[in-house]
């Protein structure tokens, strides 16, 4: 989840990715995702995965506030399967960056 982690932490992550893609997996069971989502369609969720984090990496320092970090990621990835984890994640973010945490 984007809140829990850090901007290191993301590039990190995406390095997580690339060593799970090498490893060829015939299918990823995701934790967030649309209900009728494959567990098969292993391109789509980490090209997918990919460019969420770097996505959410690039606006949230442009973000002035929540709802509009919201906003920029519901318009890219409008497949979003947790609403829920967006909005804490940019509240998070938020209040990172007010407190000097970011």
């Amino acid at each position: 989840m984007m809140a829990m982690s850090t901007p290191d932490e993301w590039q990190q992550w995406l390095a997580s990715i690339d060593a799970v893609e090498a490893l060829s997996p015939r299918s990823i069971v995701v934790g967030h995702k649309q209900p009728g989502a494959r567990d098969e369609d292993v391109r789509g969720i980490l090209d997918g995965t990919r460019a969420y984090i770097r996505d959410f990496a690039a606006a949230a320092p442009e973000a002035t506030d929540a709802d509009q970090l919201i906003a920029v990621m519901l318009e890219k990835h409008p497949e979003c399967g947790n609403l829920w984890t967006l909005q804490y994640s940019a509240n998070a973010w938020l209040q990172r960056q007010r407190s000097g945490d970011a």
